[in-house]
């Protein structure tokens, strides 16, 4: 049952990193640019800006602090296209966030609802801008997500962007964004 789980994940990630990775949306002429002065206070408010707007919020925001307990988390899927919020609802369903425990140092991903996909906290450089970030490494911890690794940014009171990295050779190489809002309580 549990290798079952782990290819349907396999699958959907895969799936995912066609359809939302950062770098392919960039040239989709249904992504528009991103609003001057946008005040980011939302999952829906991330979701929107484009692919390059996300990435200059990110460069421009300090490490997020280490929330505790569960985060509501949303892929962000086709970045700042029309379709960008219902897609990423829609991912919703299949990745719903992180449970956090600082005291462990460590995070788990919630998928279908399950508690699958465990990583370790600490803090240090990012692989886009070298400056510091909330790193969520799944190479000790994970045999599906051992190559993966998480960074994330507060860039907002509550609100926290992600970028998740393949290390694989030859280079780390980002695969998508994400957000999470741990002002917000979780949707069961």
């Amino acid at each position: 049952m549990l290798r079952g789980f782990a290819r349907v994940v396999i699958v959907l990630v895969g799936f995912g990193s066609l359809v939302g990775s950062a770098d392919a949306r960039q040239s989709d002429p249904l992504i528009p640019p991103a609003p001057e002065g946008l005040a980011v206070r939302s999952l829906d408010d991330l979701v929107r800006l484009d692919p390059v707007a996300l990435e200059a919020l990110y460069r421009q925001s300090p490490p997020a602090p280490i929330p505790s307990g569960p985060v509501t988390g949303r892929p962000v899927i086709m970045p700042g296209s029309l379709l960008a919020v219902p897609a990423s609802k829609v991912g919703r369903a299949v990745w719903q966030g992180k449970i956090f425990d600082p005291a462990q140092g460590m995070a788990v991903n919630r998928f279908f609802g399950v508690e699958a996909i465990h990583g370790e906290l600490s803090y240090g450089h990012s692989w886009l801008d070298g400056g510091p970030a909330l790193i969520l490494d799944y190479e000790r911890t994970s045999r599906v997500y051992g190559p993966y690794r998480d960074e994330l940014r507060e860039v907002a009171p509550g609100l926290i962007l992600g970028l998740m990295y393949d290390r694989r050779p030859p280079c780390p190489k980002r695969t998508r964004f994400f957000a999470l809002d741990y002002g917000c309580p979780p949707a069961h």
